[in-house]
């Protein structure tokens, strides 16, 4: 699958688990099945304590069922632990796309199903109200402090689009592999370092991705 496949095959489970309407039982416990595949046993929070929130574990249960490993969306149950770990990567933006994990100031998540307008977006949250809810929010309402975006290009089941897509950027990345090429000779050694490090590690990305296309299609490789 490509990502925009592997992206709406997840709004697809995430709508099928807010059309289930499940809710804790007893409310305010935290006692739900998304917690229970979790922490692989049944949970049950006193009256006022938040130790088993489950808005990430939510998130974590739909993204394993769509097939998407912890290399692409970490098995934490902290907002901030998976705040970090995007940032950490540099997948962490100001504005939404459709796919992306918003995270709130006040220690929670949701997962953009839509962006509706220039700052406006919907959202599948676990958690709200004991239950799974859908929100709208405004870019402009304060405490939303930013948005992962998962690497879903990443995800096993690459296709031929990909797959003709990621050799383009590989043949492009190679040509720029040239250090002294004509057209730099008025370049700066330093400046001229820095671009060649950064091709690099790019040419290093994209042949992780061929090596997964090399895979899926069976293709020989030495």
């Amino acid at each position: 699958m490509g990502r925009a496949s592997v992206r709406d095959h997840l709004i697809d489970i995430e709508k099928a688990e807010l059309a289930k309407g499940l809710v804790e039982r007893p409310p305010g416990s935290n006692n739900i099945k998304y917690n229970t595949a979790y922490y692989g046993h049944p949970v049950s929070d006193p009256p006022g304590e938040r130790t088993h929130a489950w808005c990430v574990v939510f998130q974590w249960w739909c993204f394993r069922q769509a097939g998407i490993t912890s290399s692409i969306f970490p098995s934490y149950a902290l907002v901030f632990d998976v705040r970090d770990w995007f940032k950490a990567r540099d997948r962490y933006f100001r504005k939404p796309m459709k796919g992306d994990l918003v995270i709130f100031s006040r220690s929670h998540i949701g997962f953009v199903v839509a962006v509706t307008g220039a700052k406006t977006f919907e959202t599948i949250e676990g958690n709200v109200g004991n239950t799974v809810g859908k929100r709208k929010h405004n870019l402009d309402e304060g405490g939303i402090d930013g948005f992962c975006r998962p690497e879903y290009h990443y995800v096993e089941g690459l296709t031929m689009a990909d797959a003709s897509e990621i050799m383009e950027a590989l043949t492009l990345l190679r040509k720029d592999l040239t250090v002294f090429g004509s057209n730099n000779l008025n370049d700066s050694i330093e400046d001229e370092a820095k671009r060649q490090r950064k091709a690099l590690d790019e040419l290093e990305d994209v042949n992780r991705r061929l090596k997964k296309i090399e895979e899926h299609l069976h293709i020989p490789t030495g």
